[in-house]
């Protein structure tokens, strides 16, 4: 379990994270969402204890991120994923890259080749492992980063905003990847600004000025009108039809967040 006790932060005299207590079960999807400057990239780094919390404690399966001995555990429990995968990237091959992370936590080299390729496997980029990461798309430059966090058997993957730089394709092939991680029993945090991609969620945090406005799945935010207007947050599509649906009366069941979800009900409604 993910656990913030009264965290708060600041750079400098700005305070970012306004007293924040929190839980995160093993097993749980958990997206958040806000508006710039609301907290969420900084929540995101005081997971895996990359920024320390100027007050409060923040623990990791028991573990304080605070303690430099704990360190080394929690950031194999705790992978993040960054906006920009270039960011990640130290070493001139795709299998190099997955394999630098697996010596800096000690993994016996003679295991080291199987579990990167089976890594590389898992995010379908095991035929590009002799590429330089430069030459990569986008999408793929992020899945070879995820490749390097699932080969240290993460318990936890944070997602900050890694499908901003992507296309609509790329977006995709990275949320599907997520909710099969998430199947496979890795808990999943998204932070995102696409509110189509929140709608995978099993839970979704609403942040805004550095405190927790909004907590609760998907149906539950998106249905609150209140929550959507005062924080920024954009309809998704779906919902957006579904809306205009009800005005002409017809009245798709609120459990339906998908498009794909409303074109099946209109058709098999009629």
């Amino acid at each position: 379990m993910l656990s913030f006790d009264n965290v708060s932060f600041a750079y400098g005299q700005h305070l970012v994270l306004k007293n924040i207590s929190l839980q995160i079960n093993e097993g749980e999807f958990l997206t958040i969402v806000g508006p710039n400057g609301s907290g969420k990239s900084t929540l995101s780094k005081l997971v895996n204890g990359l920024i320390q919390p100027h007050l409060g404690q923040v623990l990791v399966d028991g573990l304080m991120t605070q303690k430099p001995k704990s360190l080394r555990e929690i950031r194999r429990l705790v992978g993040l994923i960054f906006q920009n995968p270039d960011d990640q990237f130290i070493t001139t091959t795709v299998f190099d890259e997955v394999i630098f992370g697996l010596e800096n936590i000690g993994v016996d080299p003679d295991n080291m080749k199987l579990i990167a390729e089976d890594a590389l496997k898992k995010v379908d980029m095991l035929s590009y492992k002799g590429v330089e990461p430069h030459k990569l798309s986008g999408g793929q430059k992020q899945r070879v980063a995820i490749a390097a966090i699932l080969a240290m058997k993460p318990k936890y993957i944070v997602f900050d905003e890694s499908t901003a730089m992507l296309d609509p394709e790329g977006r995709q092939n990275i949320i599907t990847l997520m909710q099969q991680l998430h199947t496979e029993g890795i808990t999943i945090i998204h932070i995102t600004h696409h509110m189509e991609e929140v709608l995978v969620a099993t839970r979704v945090l609403v942040l805004k000025d550095g405190l927790i406005v909004a907590d609760g799945t998907p149906s539950a935010i998106f249905h609150n009108s209140s929550v959507i207007e005062s924080n920024e947050l954009e309809m998704p599509l779906a919902l957006k039809l579904k809306q205009c649906l009800r005005s002409t009366g017809i009245k798709v069941p609120e459990q339906i967040m998908t498009l794909e979800g409303v074109v099946d009900y209109l058709w098999t409604s009629n």
